[in-house]
């Protein structure tokens, strides 16, 4: 049940998202809730046992950050090392979905810049991009 809640909530972000302009009505009711919703999506990418729901969830999150709303709210609940962990060992399409993740936190958010610069460079690294 828990997983179908947090697949919906992925759902009505990229619906979210699906044209050129993001539904902002429907992303403000949505950032209307409590911080369950980025729990939500945040367990999905910690479960183990599908890893669909896990680069679902990865881009979920990614399309949530692109707002800095959004972005504050991933960013409260990010787990660096997980992130990390994804970025340097996880599927392809996992680190992609990270990537982008950690690019729309630093674009919009001022937390934790630190942070979000490291796992750029993790993120850039993995692409073969090398800064100096």
């Amino acid at each position: 049940m828990k997983t179908e809640i947090s697949r919906t909530i992925a759902a009505i972000l990229r619906l979210i998202y699906a044209a050129e302009q993001p539904d902002q009505p429907l992303l403000d009711a949505l950032l209307s809730h409590d911080e369950n919703v980025e729990e939500a999506l945040w367990d999905m990418v910690k479960q183990e046992k599908y890893p669909v729901v896990s680069s679902e969830g990865w881009f979920a999150l990614a399309l949530l950050a692109r707002e800095p709303k959004g972005a504050a709210r991933v960013i409260a609940k990010m787990e660096e090392e997980l992130v990390r962990k994804t970025l340097t060992e996880g599927q392809r399409k996992d680190q992609d979905n990270v990537g982008v993740l950690v690019v729309e936190l630093r674009k919009n958010s001022e937390e934790k810049r630190e942070v979000t610069d490291a796992l750029m460079r993790v993120f850039f690294k993995q692409q073969g991009v090398v800064f100096d």
